[in-house]
């Protein structure tokens, strides 16, 4: 503990047209430690195979609907024109190895000065197990802000 540590970490994920996930692949890294996981929805299952220190496992999970990718959340809600208030997704998290329901509020519009200039831009707090985030993200679905 008091010690600091280059974490890694890469995910690359398949969607549809609707970002709903197809595929992913996932790895971590640290001075210690590497894990590796790939997984692929086919029908309502995701089987995920995973690499990490104790060998090889694979997992399998069954969806009652469709999964997001985590980058596809505001490109969904950029398809849907930010015309609720309110959008529920679930992801799958591959470090803990389960799915999250995503609440995601729509705040309003605001005009957020970005290098000088006015940008026209979406407030959204977006809840993951109980940790909130709040972003200011372009019409078109592009980040300018995060806290």
């Amino acid at each position: 503990m008091g010690q600091e540590k280059d974490i890694t970490t890469i995910v690359d994920s398949t969607t549809d047209d609707n970002y709903n996930l197809k595929r992913i692949d996932f790895s971590l890294k640290t001075s210690g430690i590497e894990i590796a996981a790939t997984g692929a929805v086919k029908g309502n299952v995701l089987t995920v195979d995973i690499n990490g220190p104790a060998g090889k496992t694979t997992q399998s999970f069954t969806l009652n609907e469709p999964l997001i990718s985590s980058e596809g959340i505001v490109m969904r809600i950029v398809q849907d024109g930010f015309g609720r208030s309110d959008y529920n997704f679930h992801i799958f998290d591959p470090t803990i190895r389960q799915m999250l329901p995503v609440h995601v509020t729509v705040l309003g519009k605001e005009t957020k000065k970005i290098m000088n200039s006015p940008v026209d831009t979406f407030k959204l707090e977006v809840n993951v197990k109980d940790m909130k985030e709040t972003m200011w993200v372009t019409p078109q679905g592009e980040t300018v802000e995060e806290i």
